[in-house]
């Protein structure tokens, strides 16, 4: 004997808090997530920088990090409207980009001074991050052409750009050239940076 309940049985429904379902986005997808809710501390796990949230009514206080990034902190208030959020970390890093496409540069050797520290890179050099400030791009010692050095600022979340134009010692009193390509010509007709 088997019982086939009808449209008129009774169905019972559980009496407790209603859940709301939330998504939270976070960027980048790797931060930690922490969550103060109904006095409880927790932690909230992201897959891909998603958590996919069943919440209660109430508010949540979260706290979001990463390394090389600023902290977020904020609440969620539930019940909402809303049923997701998108929370971008802001970085505490720019970044620079040497591009070599101008003059087919790659290969060469280039030195990034900043605070009394030197580093050499090997072009191409594209998305590196780095601490806002001010740093001295130079090129030295490439065969037949003037030395070539520019002052750039990095900033939080931007992206600084640098195309180096080396101009060849054969054009030193070509001013069109050497005013194109960044260089200040002074009365001796000796060749230095803008």
């Amino acid at each position: 004997v088997h019982f086939v309940p009808m449209a008129t049985d009774p169905v019972y429904v559980s009496s407790g808090p209603q859940i709301y379902p939330f998504n939270l986005r976070v960027e980048p997808a790797d931060a930690k997530v922490d969550v103060i809710a109904h006095g409880e501390r927790k932690d909230w796990i992201l897959t891909n920088g998603v958590a996919p949230l069943q919440l209660t009514e109430g508010e949540y206080h979260y706290t979001i990090s990463a390394e090389d990034y600023h902290t977020a902190l904020g609440t969620i208030h539930i019940p909402t409207s809303q049923t997701d959020t998108t929370i971008r970390l802001r970085p505490t890093f720019g970044w620079l980009t040497i591009s070599s496409d101008s003059m087919n540069l790659q290969g060469l050797s280039v030195e990034i001074q900043h605070d009394r520290k030197n580093e050499t890179i090997v072009l191409p050099h594209e998305d590196m991050k780095y601490e806002p400030g001010t740093y001295i791009i130079s090129i030295d010692k490439v065969y037949k052409h003037y030395p070539y050095q520019k002052t750039v600022t990095i900033e939080e979340g931007k992206l600084t750009t640098v195309c180096p134009v080396l101009v060849p010692k054969a054009y030193k009193h070509n001013t069109f050239l050497l005013v194109e390509a960044g260089y200040a010509l002074n009365p001796s007709w000796g060749v230095g940076l803008m």
